[in-house]
């Protein structure tokens, strides 16, 4: 043992010192009392305070092993809090970036949802947008028979604009006209850019004497003034109202009203057929 100890305290291990002293006491009294009991010396026995001095030295190594382990502990603690410090941060702002990516694909759809479905340059319908408004018309119609018309308006020698004026001035006469269209609809019509020139509006609840009136109100709005700053053009509109029948379908409803826009241009233009 006292090898063992010695070699443990050569090599500098914790409290191996305090070991080796404990030890020696202890050995030192064990050797006095053989040679005491030999009658070799007469000092007496002492074995037991080397056992004392010994089991002391033992308290003082396992006492001092205790505080080391119970400091450790603490400081194990100590870090082990700052790392769930650290975690619970990490999550929070993990939680943070996850709704903040959230709202932004939300508002990536909405606006790609904008874009699949609106016209960019008049900020109406396109038709793909329509077809919805149009399916739940007829739905209605077949449900509860209410009766729905549509308006198909086209510009009357927009070309000229464009050959005239340019293209610019034929996309602000489009945009502005787009607008004197929707200042004057009711909030239930719809409104659809539904190609180069060419506009068609829903009219839910509503039968063919509505919608011509409807369609006359639009078409002198647009031709009331000139379009266009610094150049005004002189704006006018043709336009082909069909009312929903019994065995309708969006085609055959749309022929129609395409049909009166193509009589109402054969006839001179600047008017509304049905």
């Amino acid at each position: 043992m006292l090898q063992r100890i010695w070699v443990a305290t050569t090599n500098k291990q914790r409290d191996a010192g305090v070991m080796l002293i404990g030890s020696l006491i202890a050995f030192s009294f064990a050797v006095n009392d053989i040679l005491n009991v030999s009658g070799v010396i007469t000092t007496g026995r002492f074995i037991s305070l080397g056992i004392i001095g010994f089991i002391m030295s033992q308290s003082f190594v396992t006492n001092n092993r205790f505080n080391q382990l119970s400091n450790h502990n603490e400081t194990l603690t100590d870090k082990l809090k700052e790392h769930n410090a650290d975690l619970e941060l990490m999550s929070e702002l993990l939680e943070t970036k996850v709704e903040q990516r959230t709202r932004q694909l939300k508002l990536a759809n909405i606006e790609l949802k904008a874009l699949a479905n609106n016209d960019s340059l008049t900020n109406t319908f396109n038709r793909h947008g329509l077809q919805q408004y149009i399916q739940v018309a007829f739905e209605s119609y077949r449900r509860s028979q209410n009766l729905f018309c549509i308006l198909l308006i086209d510009y009357d020698n927009f070309k000229d604009i464009n050959d005239i004026y340019g293209h610019d001035v034929g996309d602000h006469v489009l945009l502005i006209g787009a607008d004197l269209i929707k200042s004057g609809m009711r909030e239930q019509d719809k409104l659809a850019r539904w190609g180069g020139e060419e506009f068609l509006i829903l009219l839910p609840n509503t039968d063919l004497q509505g919608a011509l009136a409807i369609a006359n109100k639009l078409k002198d709005a647009i031709s009331a003034d000139p379009i266009g700053h610094p150049v005004g053009v002189n704006v006018w509109v043709t336009g082909g109202v069909a009312l929903i029948n019994h065995n309708d379908t969006f085609e055959t409803l749309f022929k129609r009203a395409d049909d009166a826009l193509y009589q109402g241009k054969q006839n001179g233009k600047n008017q509304i057929c049905s």
